[in-house]
């Protein structure tokens, strides 16, 4: 016979998905944002720094930035 879940187990199971999900989530976002903003120009990430085109994705200002940072 198969065996099978009770529903109070299988919401409890649920929740905890969704909570894993929401707590992901608000983890992963801020590291979206510096990952996207340092492929723009300041004046882009002050505008919107959340949206990303491919007109602003250039890597000129992440070398400039990585050679100094080295050097010093």
């Amino acid at each position: 016979m198969k065996q099978t879940r009770n529903r109070p187990a299988l919401a409890v199971s649920a929740i905890r998905w969704i909570v894993l999900g929401v707590v992901a989530i608000t983890m992963l976002i801020p590291m979206y944002t510096m990952l996207i903003n340092a492929f723009k120009p300041q004046a882009d990430i002050i505008e919107n720094p959340l949206l990303i085109t491919p007109q602003m994705f250039t890597f000129d200002y992440l070398w400039p930035r990585s050679r100094a940072a080295s050097s010093t």
